[in-house]
């Protein structure tokens, strides 16, 4: 899960603009489902 953050914020960071809360929900959303199968 650690990475599919970890590149969440690397490509936010490469994109210079902040992750919304609704991005980063989803993103925490599919890093569960993918964790939870």
């Amino acid at each position: 899960m650690s990475a599919t953050l970890d590149g969440f914020f690397l490509h936010a960071l490469l994109a210079d603009e902040p992750p919304t809360a609704a991005a980063l929900e989803a993103v925490l959303r599919r890093a569960f489902a993918a964790a939870t199968g």
